[in-house]
């Protein structure tokens, strides 16, 4: 009986060892994500991650949902930033970036669209939905059709243009496309966490590797192993 008892303890325990669900492999460098060389600098006391992104970016409409998610449910050592990419200052890129930084500089990229969500989805939405929302190539056609575009959603048509022609938004994406240099971003959605490590969901193996990815990054990072 003894023997059996045993032999059935050791049964039980070898299908529960079985049953035991691996352990989840951490992410790799030169994998799951890379390692840049120089690192940039990024501000003391804060984990940064960096989204570069293009509202004309079709795979990035698609992540939107899911980094918004993420970012969300970040503590407040974790400081998000978005960088809108328009490689080699293509001139049909380059109005999307201005219509970020706009609405950046007016308080406006989480008011409330037509549609109730918000400006900054809409953004997207209008691009990539139903709107079809092209500006083209010409700078007067651009500017007629984001100004009468913002001037449907609520926003006083003059002042935005007005903020979008300005010096000030000028300079930021400038600082845009150096930041797109610096990084050597190339492709969006991109993300950058702590000015080092480079996440990209192509090369990720999808959203929700980059998720977990980027989960990591910030844990090790906050505990002080990376």
């Amino acid at each position: 009986m003894k023997k059996l008892a045993a032999l059935l303890i050791a049964l039980a325990t070898g299908a529960g060892l079985m049953m035991t669900a691996p352990a989840q492999a951490q992410p790799v460098a030169g994998t799951d994500y890379k390692v840049l060389q120089p690192a940039q600098p990024v501000p003391a006391g804060k984990i940064e991650v960096t989204e570069f992104f293009g509202y004309w970016c079709p795979h990035c409409n698609h992540f939107e949902s899911t980094w918004e998610a993420w970012s969300a449910k970040q503590g407040k050592d974790v400081a998000i930033k978005h960088v809108p990419v328009a490689f080699n200052n293509d001139a049909r890129l380059v109005p999307y970036s201005r219509i970020y930084y706009s609405l950046e500089a007016m308080g406006k990229l989480n008011a409330k669209s037509s549609k109730g969500m918000s400006m900054h989805a809409r953004i997207f939405d209008a691009i990539h939905g139903a709107d079809h929302l092209n500006v083209g190539r010409d700078k007067d056609q651009q500017e007629r059709i984001i100004g009468d575009f913002i001037a449907k959603e609520g926003i006083d048509r003059k002042a935005f243009m007005d903020v979008y022609n300005s010096f000030g938004v000028n300079s930021n994406v400038m600082r845009a496309s150096q930041l797109t240099e610096q990084y050597r971003i190339e492709g969006v959605p991109t993300v950058v966490v702590q000015g080092k490590y480079v996440v990209s969901p192509d090369e990720a193996g999808g959203y929700v590797n980059t998720m977990k990815t980027l989960d990591y990054l910030v844990q090790q990072i906050r505990a002080g192993k990376m």
